[in-house]
């Protein structure tokens, strides 16, 4: 298929749209940062548990032997609403280098779904055979038609409304080590071409502690179509900078229709420190399922706000808290844990 997925009609859908099913991958052991290992699956099976009371989960495994041991872990309800692929991976970050799903609303001659395969780049910027390949897996196991293209993108770097506007982390798509040379007019063009967006608003800036220096999923996330919660941090916090920065940049902004967009704070929890290294602590991270919204929680005084906001924000869904304080730790966050499946 040579056509662009724009020019076919297709649309990346937001968050909150339907979900066919949720898609995840196991973690390895070096997910687990300072942490044993087995602190992180259990947060792994935490978050499972909650999704399958949402919607399908499909769940990438090494092998047979693995599959074998996290069937172990889970009861014969929850195992009804698995799906496993052996399909390898170095990590569990499936939203940045799996398919990115696409839908078309109106041409019934297409397939409804489609999937977009971007180049993946591992945090040392090196490809990764296993991670390159999910996309094209991915697809196959839907039976979907996958529209590859050049340009090397982390999931988490991008957000949308799902109504023509995209937001996009300058450094995380124009960095050094993930497309050097590509200018921000021709990333911006293929991110239009391959995603639908209407307009892409760049941002810069991310917080401190974030390994991959620009994922936009810790600083921003649409909750409605005009609407964005922001991280927010005190004046005397060395985020409190970046993250005005970019109030500044989403204030000023517009819609494609004309319409501003409407900027809510959501505070960050107090500063979380391993080995003098602060960590990307961030309740942005939540991912939106179809009934629940998972919460990351640190025991924090601020998990409690960042429950009511997030409550008011979607309030036919439920706030599911997870506690993250072990995946933080391990510099890992728990949007990046999943990828969605679009209806």
């Amino acid at each position: 298929m040579s056509d662009t997925p724009t020019a076919l009609g297709y649309r990346l859908p937001a968050e909150w749209e339907p979900h066919r099913s949720t898609w995840l991958s196991w973690p390895h052991p070096r997910d687990a940062g300072p942490h044993p290992f087995e602190a992180v699956e259990s947060v792994t099976t935490d978050i499972v548990r909650a999704l399958v009371t949402s919607e399908i989960v499909r769940l990438n495994v090494r092998d047979a032997e693995q599959e074998t041991h996290i069937r172990s872990l889970f009861e014969a309800n929850t195992l009804a609403r698995i799906r496993f692929h052996q399909f390898p991976t170095n990590d569990a970050w499936c939203r940045d280098y799996g398919a990115i799903f696409l839908v078309n609303d109106d041409d019934p001659e297409r397939p409804s779904l489609i999937a977009t395969d971007w180049r993946y780049h591992a945090r040392s910027g090196a490809p990764d055979s296993h991670e390159e390949a999910m996309p094209r897996r991915m697809a196959e196991t839907l039976a979907v038609p996958c529209f590859p293209n050049d340009l090397a993108l982390w999931g988490g770097a991008i957000d949308t409304n799902g109504a023509g506007t995209l937001l996009a982390a300058r450094q995380a798509v124009l960095g050094p080590n993930r497309n050097p040379g590509t200018s921000q007019e021709a990333a911006e063009t293929q991110l239009r071409r391959m995603l639908g967006g209407e307009q892409v608003l760049w941002l810069d800036g991310s917080l401190a502690g974030d390994p991959a220096c620009g994922f936009l999923d810790n600083v921003v996330r649409f909750v409605a179509e005009d609407t964005v919660l922001l991280a927010d941090a005190p004046h005397q916090d060395e985020n409190h900078a970046p993250l005005q920065a970019c109030a500044e940049v989403l204030k000023r902004a517009q819609l494609s229709d004309g319409r501003p967009l409407q900027v809510r704070r959501l505070p960050l929890p107090a500063p979380r420190y391993h080995e003098g290294q602060r960590l990307p602590a961030s309740y942005t991270t939540f991912y939106i399922a179809n009934r629940i919204v998972l919460l990351p929680a640190y025991g924090d005084p601020n998990d409690a706000a960042a429950q009511d906001i997030l409550a008011a924000c979607f309030p036919e869904r439920r706030i599911v808290p997870i506690a993250c304080a072990q995946l933080t730790q391990g510099l890992r966050i728990l949007h990046g844990f999943t990828q969605q499946v679009p209806v």
